[in-house]
């Protein structure tokens, strides 16, 4: 099996002594790469949609499509558009021909017969591009992903804020309908504001210096994660109980903070009327146990899948009023894989949901 850490190399020549000579030359290179062979674009075009290679090298002159075609093919195509190419010709050698080579969207020139010493430099340069672009490409599609998640979490509560806050002033100073529209509006207003702490901590996780462990006493913690959310929790009529047996862990206090609220978040999420959520800590020989239990409307095989690894579309819960915040329990998993933990969720459809984690007692 292929490890994910070699890079992939599709080779296009329509001449199998120039498709030998190219792999036995790659191969004699220190760095190991898979190499996948073409001996025309249009085979060289599907192997390069199914397999996605790091880079391509492929010759000019073939029957049919030539180099060039198959280069604007492949960079007409916004799937396969940014993986970089290497022309390899021993005719089109021109200062025209590398010209028209560059504007097809060829990222470099190689001339045959080409040096080995010069291949491997070229290869070397122009993966460490590739993985530039690829750097880059994850950054815009965060960035994409955020602004998208702003955009759709933050409209409901900004515009449920601002409808309460009208029908607010429209009331009578005195009124029980104006206490319960304030008590709805510091509920929104505390969802939004633990959206935006996510998101920012979201931005600055894959930043290490952004960690910081110290020891650190549970208690305080999940009491106040208890305290989160309070108005949802009593609208609903919810029981809050908290079993704690209390430690000295070594963590870093805001981001265990963030990630409990997370887990409180979700369990309100996933919780009927007059359910029972419970918040409970388990100390065992070199670690504590951190629970988060409901006895809600529990999660599917694939709905857990896709809350740890938010590959595929958020979708409400159907059996709730409630809003997922997108991002909170993926963040919880980052926070947990900074900590050298891992949440674990076990659920049953109609019996409820148990997340947990555990993180190390303080030696000292």
């Amino acid at each position: 099996m292929r490890e994910n850490s070699i890079k992939k190399i599709l080779i296009v020549d329509d001449e199998a002594n120039n498709l030998q000579l190219i792999v036995e030359s790659i191969e004699e290179i220190e760095q190991k790469y898979d190499i996948l062979l073409a001996n025309n674009a249009i085979k060289a075009l599907g192997i390069t949609k199914k397999e996605m290679p790091d880079l391509i090298i492929t010759d000019w002159e073939m029957p049919g499509i030539d180099g060039i075609d198959y280069i604007k093919l492949v960079k007409s195509d916004e799937q396969i558009a940014h993986i970089p190419i290497l022309m390899c010709t021993g005719v089109m050698v021109s200062s025209e021909h590398l010209k028209a080579a560059l504007e097809a969207g060829a990222l470099d020139f190689i001339r045959k017969p080409f040096d080995k010493i010069e291949l491997n430099a070229r290869l070397n340069s122009t993966m460490k591009l590739a993985d530039n672009i690829k750097k880059v490409r994850d950054l815009n599609a965060k960035k994409e992903r955020i602004l998208s998640i702003i955009a759709h979490d933050l409209r409901t509560p900004i515009g449920g804020i601002k409808f309460l806050s009208k029908s607010t002033l429209e009331t009578g100073q005195d009124s029980s309908a104006m206490q319960d529209a304030l008590k709805k509006i510091e509920e929104e207003a505390s969802n939004t504001y633990e959206l935006l702490n996510n998101l920012l901590i979201w931005i600055k996780i894959p930043n290490t210096d952004f960690y910081h462990p110290e020891i650190v006493q549970l208690a305080p913690i999940l009491e106040s994660a208890s305290t989160f959310s309070k108005t949802a929790v009593d609208e609903r009529q919810i029981e809050l109980k908290l079993e704690i047996e209390d430690a000295m862990v070594t963590c870093d206090r805001e981001l265990i903070a963030s990630t409990i609220r997370n887990l409180v978040s979700n369990a309100i999420k996933f919780s009927k009327k007059d359910g029972r959520i419970t918040i409970s800590s388990q100390v065992e020989d070199q670690h504590v146990t951190i629970s988060v239990a409901d006895n809600g409307i529990g999660m599917s095989p694939e709905k857990i899948e896709h809350i740890l690894t938010m590959q595929k579309e958020r979708q409400a819960s159907k059996s709730s009023n409630s809003r997922g915040w997108g991002i909170g329990l993926s963040l919880a998993s980052q926070i947990l894989e900074l900590h050298r933990s891992k949440l674990q969720i076990k659920s049953q459809e109609g019996a409820g949901t148990t997340m947990h984690f555990t993180l190390p007692l303080s030696k000292s």
